[in-house]
Parts: C-alpha cells; structure tokens; sequence
C-alpha cells in the first residue's frame, strides 16, 4: 500500500468500543484478554469517572476522564515507562553496555501460543544463562543485564525477542571488577547462538517430560530436526550513543505491547478495516502502511496480551 492514508478517526479504544462486541460473536476471546480489552475500550470515556481540576487562583473546574490504567493500554502507560526509564538509568555503572537481543525460531511459535507462560519463562532463563556463563567463562564473574520480552513484529505478528542490555565488564566474588577485554567487543555472536540454543532446548526437554507443553505440530521429532537446522538469531552490537539510548527505545515497549496509538493511522468503520504504519527494516527501515480487516487487527493484537 502506498501514500499516506486519511487521518485516523479514532484510536484503540474507538476501534474496540465500535468492533468488540462483533468480534466476541465470531470468535473464542478467553476471559482474561475480554477483561482486558473491556478495559481499554472504556478509557478515557468517563464511564471509569473522571478527576476533578480546581484551578487555585480563579477557582475554574475542568473534569478530565480517568484512563484505565491496564498494562496494555498505549494511552495510560507512559508515566510508568518515564519511572520505569528513570529507575533503570540510576543504576547504569561507569562502563559500556551492549545491546543483545535473543529471538526464537519460528518452528516454536505454536508452543508459545500454545504456553506462553513456560516458553517466555524458558526464553528469559536461557537468555540470562547463556549472558551469566559467558560472563563467567570469558571476564572472570558476573556480569550486570537488564531484559524485556517484545513478542511482537512491526506487522503485530509474533516474533518473541527478548531485548538485553549488558555490562561490558563482570564483577568477581571478591568485589573487583573486570572490564571486557577489547572495546566495542562483548563475546562472539556464534558461541551466544550456540549456548542459547542449547540452553533452551535443554530446558524445553524438561517441559516435554513433565508435560508442561503439548506436542507440536507434526509432532516431537519433527520439531527437534527443524530446530537442529535452523538457525538461532543473537544480535549483540555496544550501542552508538550508549545504554541511555537503548534504555529510552526499551521504554517505550515495559508499559504496553504490540501497537502505539501513533501507529494507528485510520480505522474505517463502514469497511471495518484497520491501517497502521510499520517499518520495513529488511529494506533499509522503510515506512510502510498495513491495513486489516478489524477482525483480524484484533486477533493480532490479543495474541499480543500477556
């Protein structure tokens, strides 16, 4: 799709309050995500109430809606990002960071809709893992890391990644510290490939045998060949301008998921279509618009909800 379409009419909550109830007749919503959804739909309307302004010096009053404050609503969350965002550059220590993301083949994603709770569980720890042995191994302790799941893709499909920010040194059990031995260099991207995917695999091992996960589809070893042959995406790069940039890009994604309000250009009711702009980032970033029909922007968006 090409040329920029006409100006939204309404964001999330306008394209949820118009299409929600339709969608529920037409699809299985569990009960948790219809929870969630009732809720953005409802924010900033005043049927939560509102908050009452008394200006001190004229006494004029101005009633402003109260949002819902749900995790995922893009409306309601930014104040938590900026502490979020606060929190997080307080603790930054005097030495690089590296910017490490760790993404699952697509062969997984049909346990990750299946069990999201085990296989996000498992991406972190194998994430974490792969950083703290390295660290170990490699600068003589432990290593300092921050991480935050994204699950989704420009287009709202599913893409879990995990987003990792890494001391570019470790501190030892005696409290002395141990800077990275090259600059702009934190370990080789083919041996974080390897102990992730090891890691991982070994972890997904154990949720099979305790029945934690169902069979893929096509069945077990089909899934195990696939994955033996594919490769395990790591990317770890020190940034440009320093962690503060990435911990600024990280914010942005703590406090909600899958879309920001910004994103949504138009919402056309009668056609019950859905555009938002996205970034094509295997041709040079380039800006691009999707339109859905509503339905199935929905369907993306709740698979988005954690």
């Amino acid at each position: 799709m090409s040329g920029e379409p006409a100006p939204a009419a309404g964001k999330l909550g306008a394209i949820l309050r118009a299409s929600l109830g339709a969608h529920l007749k037409t699809h299985r919503v569990p009960a948790e995500q219809e929870r969630i959804l009732r809720a953005l739909l409802q924010c900033g309307t005043g049927e939560l109430g509102y908050t009452e302004y008394e200006c001190r010096l004229c006494g004029a009053v101005d009633l402003v809606p109260r949002g819902c404050g749900n995790r995922h609503c893009p409306r309601c969350q930014g104040r938590l990002a900026r502490a979020w965002l606060e929190r997080q550059q307080a603790d930054l220590l005097d030495t690089p960071y590296f910017h490490t993301v760790f993404t699952l083949p697509h062969a997984l994603l049909p346990l990750c809709v299946a069990r999201p709770v085990e296989l996000y569980r498992l991406l972190f720890d194998a994430a974490a893992q792969t950083l703290l042995r390295l660290g170990r191994e490699r600068l003589g302790g432990t290593v300092g890391v921050s991480m935050v799941l994204h699950t989704w893709g420009q287009l709202l499909n599913l893409h879990p990644h995990v987003h990792a920010i890494v001391t570019g040194g470790a501190l030892d059990a005696a409290g002395r510290w141990h800077p990275g031995k090259r600059r702009g260099y934190l370990f080789p991207v083919g041996v974080m490939s390897a102990i992730f995917r090891g890691k991982f695999l070994e972890g997904l091992t154990a949720l099979k045998e305790k029945g934690a996960v169902p069979a893929p589809p096509g069945g077990w070893p089909k899934l195990w060949r696939t994955l033996g042959k594919t490769p395990w995406n790591v990317y770890c790069k020190r940034p440009f301008a320093g962690p503060e940039q990435v911990l600024s890009y990280l914010a942005n994604y703590t406090h909600r998921v899958a879309i920001s309000e910004r994103r949504i250009v138009a919402f056309d009711e009668a056609a019950r279509t859905v555009t938002f702009r996205w970034r094509d980032y295997a041709h040079g970033s380039a800006s691009k618009f999707q339109t859905l029909p509503v339905d199935e922007f929905l369907r993306r968006f709740r698979r988005h909800l954690l």
